[in-house]
């Protein structure tokens, strides 16, 4: 992701390898101070934008070489293993570095579904099929002070039970008493994700504390 450097190449002579040595040990204790801060603020940043302990543990760093250097290295990357579920960190944590706007890609409407939806991840015809029958299409909605830019998807002919809504009884859809409709999705024609995470920033301002990470090791 981003990398963090410290060279010095500035010749020494044969009485000043004991200064060299302690250089070499400085810039490596810099650079790696100076890794790891940035690797937490990342992961601070993370939690801070509602996302896991999982995504944020994603992220890590590494120093190199693992000896004393005066060309020592840092990287902060994220973890993620090709053709696994953490695949998706990266682009997440690179959507909300960046922002993100989602759209339909079939050019129609994004349902997104409420609380009402009986399970988690079911779309408009999982809903139907749990149901049996079709969800209602209420266009034109204001809901976002936008008339006709938001619609809804409505289950009709339910009844309230413990943990989700029912399929109502042939004796309470021939009186309709107790007979409730819930919106199940809603239709937008996009989702805008803002920036949520500074990660140029966190690099700038560790960098800018290198010269002194290295300065303090070497105890001055």
């Amino acid at each position: 992701m981003v990398r963090i450097m410290a060279r010095a190449d500035h010749p020494f002579s044969a009485p000043m390898e004991d200064a060299k040595r302690q250089l070499r040990r400085a810039v490596r204790a810099g650079v790696a101070a100076a890794t790891d801060g940035m690797k937490q603020e990342v992961r601070r940043q993370v939690r801070a934008a509602g996302l896991s302990d999982r995504v944020a543990n994603a992220v890590r760093s590494k120093v190199y070489p693992s000896g004393p250097s005066a060309r020592a290295a840092g990287y902060v990357y994220i973890a993620a293993k090709k053709g696994t579920q953490d695949g998706g960190v990266l682009g997440l944590i690179k959507a909300l570095n960046e922002g993100l706007t989602i759209r339909s890609p079939n050019g129609f409407f994004l349902a997104i579904p409420t609380d009402a939806v009986p399970r988690k991840r079911m779309r408009p015809k999982d809903v139907e099929a749990f149901y049996g029958r079709r969800l209602r299409f209420v266009p034109g909605v204001s809901a976002l002070g936008r008339s006709g830019r938001v619609g809804l998807l409505v289950m009709d002919n339910l009844t309230a039970g413990k943990r989700r809504l029912n399929n109502a009884g042939a004796r309470r859809l021939k009186s309709g008493r107790g007979l409730t409709s819930a919106v199940m999705f809603i239709l937008v024609p996009a989702v805008h994700m803002p920036r949520k995470l500074a990660l140029d920033s966190a690099h700038q301002a560790w960098g800018a504390q290198l010269p002194a990470l290295i300065a303090n090791a070497m105890g001055g």
